[in-house]
């Protein structure tokens, strides 16, 4: 995953700011489970559902860099929440980017998940995380029955629950099976 990547998506979201780490990291597994390459991260399980170091590590790295701009708020349940815009120059440079030949192969590239992401991008964040951590278990078992139960399971959540239901309707609708066609 590149800093255009990040950049991209923070730019598709309607405020122009993207709310919650956790949302980050969720919207980028389902993408890449919807069959967009061009994230290639790694991922592994925690607490939260899917996460990649690598999508954490550019996200700081891009804070570093002035590229983007981080708040942090009071959060009760976790410490703090962060959010994240493009700073102005990130704005300028993602446009310049854009109008040169790799830039506008990274947006064609890009262009196809731009609903799907911008739908994930204003997901409530528990059943983007259910939705996530289903698409994860699936992605390993190929069985959405066995998926719904380890993520139950795992979340320590009923299976009937109207979210936990949502949410693996979700994850249906962007995770690649790689047996079909």
């Amino acid at each position: 995953m590149q800093p255009y990547h990040l950049a991209k998506l923070i730019a598709w979201t309607e405020s122009g700011e993207l709310k919650s780490r956790k949302r980050i990291q969720k919207v980028v597994y389902l993408l890449q489970r919807a069959g967009c390459g061009a994230l290639d991260a790694e991922f592994t399980l925690h607490h939260y559902g899917p996460y990649s170091q690598d999508v954490a590590a550019l996200t700081d790295q891009m804070v570093s860099a002035g590229l983007l701009m981080e708040k942090a708020e009071p959060n009760q349940m976790v410490g703090s929440s962060y959010s994240y815009r493009l700073s102005d120059s990130a704005k300028k440079s993602l446009a310049q980017f854009e109008e040169e030949e790799p830039g506008r192969k990274m947006a064609a590239d890009m262009q196809p998940f731009h609903s799907r992401a911008t739908e994930l991008l204003k997901t409530d964040l528990r059943k983007l995380e259910y939705a996530a951590t289903a698409a994860y278990f699936y992605w390993r078992e190929q069985d959405w029955k066995t998926a719904l139960d380890r993520t139950c399971e795992f979340k320590e959540v009923k299976a009937d629950g109207d979210v936990v239901t949502a949410a693996v309707e979700l994850a249906k609708k962007f995770v690649e099976c790689p047996n079909q066609a």
